[in-house]
């Protein structure tokens, strides 16, 4: 009696699933860093072969050790099969360098350590700032930074933008009685600094306090129409 001979095939590389990068995650990536931003030129091999940036989120290739931003490496890849939805698929990491199909993995923490300790202006440079910090700490400035771009707090009424610094800070935890959450925004004149209070006012059921500050706006328009 003859045997059947089944043949059992190893999985390929291609088919093992790839965990590095979820579609969710991806969406919220960003490419790298503009080489401008960096007060020294950067190492060349810091730069992504696609975005041409410093890395940011950096992976590296498995097999021929070059980085890529997490974003881009996200561009290299496909789908398990290209007729199943996007959430449904699974990543195939695609190196653009050596085509290797592995899943990219995390660089080691001193190669980071060194890439995060490059000195980089601040993004508002070019508003006026004149701050230089690590790339690793200067998120932390931004985010405070007096020269960033904002929005006039009363948006209903007025969509000035401008720098931080040339906006009037609005106080509202020593308004009216009651416990209510410390905060503040950012306006730019006194008229607008008068509608976010009154608008505070009301939501704070201070309504007296409300149609005061709102008499006093209705005055300042009309001078200012005067003119």
């Amino acid at each position: 009696m003859s045997q059947e001979i089944i043949e059992v095939m190893e999985p390929e590389q291609d088919d093992i699933i790839q965990s590095w990068c979820s579609i969710s995650e991806a969406g919220n990536l960003k490419e790298g860093y503009d080489m401008e931003r960096f007060t020294d030129s950067p190492r060349k091999d810091f730069q992504c072969p696609i975005c041409l940036g410093v890395v940011r989120n950096p992976l590296e290739c498995s097999q021929c050790g070059i980085l890529l931003c997490k974003k881009c490496a996200f561009s290299c890849s496909k789908p398990q099969n290209p007729f199943f939805i996007m959430t449904s698929s699974v990543l195939k990491f695609n190196c653009p360098i050596c085509r290797s199909r592995a899943a990219p993995r995390e660089p080691s923490s001193i190669l980071k350590k060194i890439i995060n300790s490059s000195v980089v202006y601040c993004k508002n440079k070019l508003h006026g700032c004149p701050v230089s910090e690590a790339l690793g700490e200067i998120k932390n400035h931004e985010k405070e930074c007096k020269f960033k771009a904002i929005r006039c707090a009363n948006h209903g009424f007025c969509d000035k933008q401008g720098n931080k610094i040339d906006f009037i800070s609005v106080e509202f935890s020593k308004m009216g009685k009651g416990s209510y959450p410390t905060k503040s925004k950012l306006v730019c004149s006194d008229v607008c600094r008068k509608v976010v209070i009154m608008d505070h006012l009301l939501k704070t059921d201070q309504s007296e306090k409300a149609i005061n500050e709102y008499r006093i706006v209705l005055e300042q328009l009309n001078k200012i129409s005067s003119f």
